[in-house]
């Protein structure tokens, strides 16, 4: 997914520190062969407040800013991201939305189409 989408270089992409460690792989290959920027936002998990991670997703959103890459459940420690209101905070400015959800499939009931993700 992460090389079929068509970004340019110096488009933004917004992801975590804490993110699957092959998603983060993908996006520094990209980085490396097409001028891809990549944000990578750091967290002091576990965080209660949705807001804090919302505001902190939104606080790195750029006009250059293409795809934020958000992971539904962060694998090593369980932290569950409000994927939908990042989604729609990353939609209001015209920023595609990737989520990773391999972990959370089977993990907590949810509808793909409820995360409002494009990818």
């Amino acid at each position: 997914m992460i090389f079929g989408l068509r970004l340019k270089a110096g488009g933004e992409v917004v992801l975590t520190r804490q993110d699957y460690p092959n998603m983060i792989q993908a996006w520094k290959q990209r980085a490396h062969r097409d001028g891809v920027v990549l944000k990578r936002l750091s967290f002091d998990f576990p965080i209660e407040d949705d807001d804090q991670i919302v505001e902190a997703f939104v606080s790195s959103f750029t006009s250059r800013t293409k795809v934020v890459h958000i992971t539904h459940i962060i694998n090593w420690n369980g932290q569950v991201l409000p994927a939908r209101k990042i989604a729609r905070e990353a939609h209001k400015r015209g920023i595609e939305v990737l989520i990773d959800g391999a972990h959370s499939f089977c993990q907590m009931e949810f509808d793909v189409p409820e995360l409002e993700c494009d990818y």
